[in-house]
């Protein structure tokens, strides 16, 4: 069986970016480069 996809919240990725601890708290259940999917809404908010 195939991996699902995982959208991740504008949230997760500032805190991740920012390598805070709540980032860290979470690194286990961010989704692999591959199962990773970021929507246009995301990617806008972040580039703001």
């Amino acid at each position: 069986m195939a991996e699902s996809l995982c959208a991740v919240d504008t949230s997760a990725w500032i805190e991740w970016i920012i390598g805070s601890e709540l980032a860290n708290s979470f690194a286990t259940d961010f989704p692999d480069e591959s199962r990773c999917i970021v929507p246009t809404i995301v990617q806008l908010e972040l580039a703001k």
